[in-house]
């Protein structure tokens, strides 16, 4: 990420990098 991101409970940030892969962060 390039600046903070402000985040809550259930949400969900992905990060499609093309053919390196996907990343996915789910806050509980």
């Amino acid at each position: 990420f390039t600046r903070p991101v402000f985040v809550h409970r259930g949400d969900v940030l992905q990060a499609d990098y093309g053919r390196l892969g996907v990343v996915t962060c789910r806050f509980e």
